[in-house]
């Protein structure tokens, strides 16, 4: 493992936090016999420790107890998407609380259920499952959980039944709802557009404003809506539409649509080619014009990556061949990786600003990427497993690894990954790779904070068997933090 980078050094450890610390762990190295650090870890002195802090973790929890309650009313919240449903902690680990009872069924990542300058969260829940039937969207507020209010989905003659036939259009309309983000907060936060199915047996675009409460439909096409983006300068909203989303062999597609929800006009951008098994929105386009970046999935996994220009409906051609994977960058970079499967040229490709190819690293076995605030990180099928590569972007050092993509603290100077079915954190000055846990651990997140004057903090964020822990700086010993608390996306810090 290396990289290459300065470290700023940070005052050592008080003897109070000492002496809590053990106090605490006397009590909790009972409850954890799978989280150890191994005798690999470097002295906490060679780790230049950022300043210390007082954590008040939770104390050790069973989710089949109430939670304690007793968030801060300003935030910020790490927000946790589990099987439980909806939890809320304050961003050093305590006073953990279940908000909601119910599952996520929509939107996959949690990112995009929470709105921009304020706290309110938007989900999406099934009375089934399997049939989804009773699809309701539901919108709380934080930090209490309050529910503000609740949008059934379906209305009862739309409701999909158990017994159907392919492409029946009342359970493709049910299915455009969980496909893709079924909702999507304005860049104000003010505004909320969702797919739902309450007028006629399509699914179209509806809009909930939250000073109002009122509800206005936006689309109505014949085909079924699928896959809402709002564009970062509030203007425009696209998503995409098809006629049935099949059985796995891929969808089919109709078309490309881009609504302005002020005027409440629709604009076709284009029809999608007949060889589309669907459309894959990348990201949004950088300037003043709102663009976004498409591309196809038809054979491998993707191919003919473009950008569309909103006002112009003009479409330009960026990558036209099969590709394995695709990210953006900032000021509107892109990165494509693509292997040998796919590509007489394989490797790392990526397009600056204007759309020119500015760099071309040949890698025959490439495989996905993933983008850091320095790093271009990607994935390498190696003879003794995943290998990770990295391109960089500014001045924080390279990047090689084993296992799975890191996960940086901000500064780049700490990261975690998995390797070997252990979970690891190394650093600048870290002699050895520290064992944080001697089983995977699944969606870690880690949070800085702090300011200049007074020094920054990391935390780290962790499940591990369905456990929930965390682990503070210098000496990133792991805290048990709940019992039995399965994750379902990656944490999100939440500011009000």
């Amino acid at each position: 493992m290396k990289k290459n980078n300065r470290s700023t050094p940070i005052n050592p450890i008080t003897l109070v936090f000492l002496l809590l610390s053990l106090l605490f762990w006397m009590t909790a190295c009972a409850l954890v016999d799978d989280i150890q650090p191994t005798a690999q870890s470097a002295p906490s002195a060679q780790m230049e420790p950022a300043s210390p802090i007082e954590p008040e973790p939770a104390s050790v929890q069973d989710t089949t107890g109430q939670p304690q309650n007793g968030l801060s009313t300003i935030g910020p919240w790490l927000l946790l998407s589990t099987e439980s449903g909806l939890w809320a902690m304050n961003e050093d680990g305590s006073h953990l609380t279940q908000l909601t009872e119910e599952v996520i069924f929509a939107p996959a990542e949690l990112n995009a259920a929470i709105s921009q300058n304020n706290s309110y969260v938007a989900y999406i829940t099934a009375n089934d499952r399997a049939t989804l039937q009773g699809l309701i969207l539901k919108i709380i507020s934080l930090p209490e959980g309050k529910l503000e209010h609740t949008i059934p989905l379906t209305v009862s003659e739309n409701e999909p039944q158990p017994e159907h036939e392919m492409c029946d259009p009342k359970y493709e309309a049910a299915r455009a709802i969980t496909i893709g983000n079924s909702i999507a907060w304005s860049p104000d936060g003010t505004q909320l557009a969702f797919i739902g199915s309450l007028q006629g047996s399509s699914a179209d675009v509806y809009l909930y404003s939250l000073s109002d409460e009122s509800i206005t439909r936006l689309s109505e096409e014949t085909t079924q809506t699928y896959d809402l983006h709002w564009a970062p300068g509030g203007k425009n909203l696209i998503y995409f539409s098809a006629t049935c989303f099949g059985t796995g062999a891929g969808f089919n597609m109709d078309a490309v649509w881009a609504l302005r929800p002020n005027e409440k006009s629709v604009t076709e951008l284009y029809k999608t080619d007949e060889q589309s098994w669907g459309e894959s929105f990348i990201g949004w386009g950088y300037g003043e014009s709102e663009s976004f970046y498409v591309a196809t999935i038809s054979g491998c996994p993707y191919k003919n990556l473009r950008m569309v220009d909103i006002e112009s409906k003009m479409v330009a051609p960026i990558h036209t061949e099969c590709f394995d994977d695709v990210t953006t960058g900032p000021t509107g970079m892109l990165a494509v990786i693509t292997s040998s499967d796919f590509s007489d040229q394989p490797g790392l490709y990526i397009y600056g600003e204007h759309l020119a190819m500015d760099k071309y690293i040949p890698e025959p076995n490439g495989r996905s990427l993933q983008f850091d605030t320095c790093h271009i990180l990607y994935s390498v099928a190696g003879n003794q497993g995943p290998e990770i590569h990295s391109f960089n972007i500014c001045q924080a050092g390279d990047y090689y690894g084993k296992g799975d993509f890191p996960v940086f603290f901000a500064g780049g100077e700490r990261w975690v990954w998995n390797e070997g079915g252990s979970f690891h954190l190394s650093g600048n000055n870290i002699n050895a790779p520290v064992v944080l846990s001697k089983t995977p651990a699944f969606y870690p997140f880690a949070i800085t904070t702090g300011n200049q004057q007074d020094g920054f903090h990391d935390r780290l964020f962790f499940s591990s068997n369905d456990n929930l822990y965390m682990a503070v700086a210098p000496d990133y010993q792991p805290i048990p933090l709940v019992n039995n608390l399965r994750l379902l996306s990656p944490p999100v810090l939440v500011w009000r």
